[in-house]
């Protein structure tokens, strides 16, 4: 057990390693275009260009960029942002915070609502109930993510008005901006789990021992 853990673990950061060398690659070849241009702008002349990435790095092999980023990543400085120009750590971390927030009310709802129904529908297996509730599972993972947040937006956003179309959050938490976003991943999430569950359900249903009992 210990091996295969070992071995899980091990093949999960080599292939994290992997993933992001082909991404450093890409950004540092000029993927996103020169970044002193970015930085700097258009009307920067070329001396200035070639200060700015000899004093950032940019003249250095791309090879020992890498290394040089990979480990300062292991000891946790993520550099400074090019676009923002503060630490990427200060402009990370209050997304993933408000992340954390969305996915944490997404099971929140998610989970207890496809378990119930889950049950319900296995317990009266090819009943209305059943049926309906299965129909709206399989519609709700048909439907890809984006298809249905342009959906809801159109609805609740621009029809209806009683949510926000967009939000950073950056003046505070508010419930109401959480809504339309864990809507849309509450939908999509739903039909997996409600299905599945209905699945073991029905199959506990029909079991021996349930026969038995009633």
């Amino acid at each position: 057990m210990i091996l295969l853990l070992s071995k899980r673990i091990g093949f999960m950061i080599f292939t994290m390693i992997i993933v992001s060398m082909i991404l450093f690659l890409l950004l540092e070849t000029g993927l996103t275009g020169d970044p002193a241009t970015r930085v700097l702008g258009n009307f920067a002349s070329d001396e200035q260009k070639e200060l700015w990435r000899d004093q950032h790095g940019y003249n250095q092999p791309v090879i020992v960029r890498y290394a040089k980023w990979l480990g300062n990543f292991a000891t946790g400085d993520l550099g400074i942002s090019i676009r923002y120009k503060t630490p990427v750590k200060e402009v990370l971390l209050p997304r993933l915070w408000n992340t954390a927030i969305l996915g944490f009310w997404t099971f929140a709802i998610m989970i207890p609502l496809s378990l119930i129904l889950g049950v319900l529908s296995g317990m009266k297996e090819g009943s209305l109930l059943d049926r309906g509730i299965s129909v709206f599972g399989i519609l709700t993972t048909s439907v890809p993510e984006f298809a249905s947040a342009v959906f809801f937006s159109a609805l609740f956003v621009f029809g209806l008005k009683w949510l926000p179309g967009t939000s950073s959050m950056a003046g505070g938490f508010e419930f109401k901006q959480l809504i339309l976003p864990a809507m849309v991943l509450v939908v999509y999430d739903f039909g997996y789990v409600a299905r599945m569950t209905r699945a073991s359900m029905a199959e506990v249903m029909t079991s021996q021992y349930i026969r038995s009992a009633v």
